[in-house]
């Protein structure tokens, strides 16, 4: 009998420690989903300012210009913060239009200097460079494009913007990003 009575503790216990197993995988569980739940309303709540944004510059571009069909929308902050929207107008030019405080500006792009023609003369004036982003500023003024790009020479990587004139492509000025160099 007192084999029997062994068994029935041991089987039991297992009960109980299964039941512990599932109690706490369950609260993981619902902790987890609540976790993820949470973070994904705290990055809206950050984010849908800057949605709002993009969404306002898109309006005031159709608005306030020939634009039909907006593309890329990215802020550019220089000496003011200019929110950009890159797209096509009515009869299918592309074009770019700043929007700042101060009023809005319209380029239609076959008129200038145009993103892949920026590309090209930076991949010939630099052999060898990774092109990491292209979005149109405002350098001291002047329309450009801002050519952000990495180059690698001597084994030491650099980081740098180029900004080129939007209507003749004529080279502005560079800034090297001497923290970033490795």
């Amino acid at each position: 009998m007192n084999g029997e009575y062994r068994l029935k503790l041991r089987s039991k216990k297992r009960k109980i420690g299964k039941r512990q197993i599932w109690l706490i995988v369950s609260i993981s569980v619902i902790v987890l989903i609540g976790l993820i739940i949470g973070l994904e309303r705290f990055y809206s709540s950050i984010q849908n300012d800057y949605f709002a944004e993009k969404k306002a510059a898109i309006r005031t571009a159709k608005e306030q210009t020939d634009l039909v069909k907006a593309g890329k929308v990215a802020p550019f902050v220089g000496d003011k913060d200019y929110m950009t929207v890159q797209g096509t107008s009515s009869d299918g030019k592309s074009m770019v239009v700043w929007i700042s405080d101060d009023g809005v500006h319209a380029e239609y792009l076959d008129q200038g200097f145009s993103k892949d023609a920026v590309r090209e003369k930076t991949k010939a004036q630099y052999p060898g460079v990774t092109i990491l982003r292209i979005i149109p500023a405002v350098y001291e003024g002047e329309y450009s494009w801002q050519v952000y790009y990495r180059l690698k020479e001597n084994g030491v990587t650099s980081y740098f913007y180029d900004y080129l004139n939007i209507h003749t492509g004529d080279h502005l000025d560079t800034w090297s990003l001497s923290l970033h160099n490795k």
